[in-house]
């Protein structure tokens, strides 16, 4: 579903006796890459549908999910009630030529994240931002399976 447009809603969570909406998790990135000052410079039709998509679509993704776990009862005595997990990129905070519709959406992903957890700290919902990036997927692969 995609959720860049205020008044996209997400779908039915399910049955209540299922359990409560616990986690979350907004993936799915959009990049756009361009020269956005040379020769061939990115339209502002592509980097606002990559905002849009990577960015707005991460904060509609994360209120709707937030305002139905904070709906829920605690899930222990310290009142937690899940987690939101949010895909940003290592392009947050060290972005590549080309790629500012990209670097501009993750950093705000990063951005709003800090502030969004301070907002949701009473409810027990934490929302946590992702960066990973070549180097840590080049660590991980280098892990011993065994």
């Amino acid at each position: 579903v995609e959720l860049y447009e205020p008044e996209d809603q997400l779908p039915p969570i399910g049955d209540p006796t299922d359990g409560p909406l616990t986690d979350t998790l907004r993936d799915g990135p959009l990049d756009a890459p361009k020269d956005p000052l040379g020769l061939d410079p990115m339209p502002q039709k592509t980097f606002d549908f990559v905002i849009k998509v990577n960015l707005l679509g991460s904060f509609n993704m994360l209120r709707q999910c937030a305002a139905a776990m904070a709906k829920t009862e605690p899930l222990d005595d310290d009142g937690a009630r899940g987690a939101i997990v949010n895909t940003a990129s290592v392009a947050a905070l060290e972005g590549q030529v080309g790629q500012v519709a990209y670097t501009a959406s993750k950093a705000g992903i990063v951005g709003m994240t800090l502030v969004i957890a301070r907002d949701l700290a009473p409810a027990g919902i934490p929302p946590v931002a992702s960066v990973a990036g070549s180097a840590t997927k080049r660590a991980a692969s280098t892990m011993s399976t065994g």
